[in-house]
């Protein structure tokens, strides 16, 4: 994906598998947040 489009954005969270916002809530909010505020 990342070849394909390079204006994507990628991360990784260390010690989460596929339930983000399940294992930690509070860095994916952070992290959206961050996001967010960057297209602004």
């Amino acid at each position: 994906m990342l070849r394909q489009r390079p204006d994507t954005e990628s991360m990784s969270m260390p010690g989460t598998a596929h339930d983000l916002h399940l294992e930690q809530p509070e860095a994916l909010n952070s992290a959206l947040s961050e996001f967010l505020d960057g297209l602004a």
